[in-house]
């Protein structure tokens, strides 16, 4: 049972983005953070890395 509990568990857990290519998103809004991460790992999800789930809240 725990071997399979470790080969499921993911080794990473990615949740913001704080700067890519030359680029400070610090200054930038979470949203902004959290698009540009979805957007980089949308080209390349490295083995063992999960992206949290974000909620999406109506305002």
């Amino acid at each position: 049972m725990v071997r399979g509990l470790l080969v499921k568990a993911p080794a990473y857990v990615a949740f913001d983005l704080l700067g890519h290519d030359g680029v400070d998103l610090r200054d930038e809004s979470y949203q902004q953070w959290r698009d540009a991460l979805e957007r980089l790992l949308q080209q390349w999800l490295p083995p063992g890395l999960v992206l949290t789930p974000m909620p999406r809240f109506r305002t």
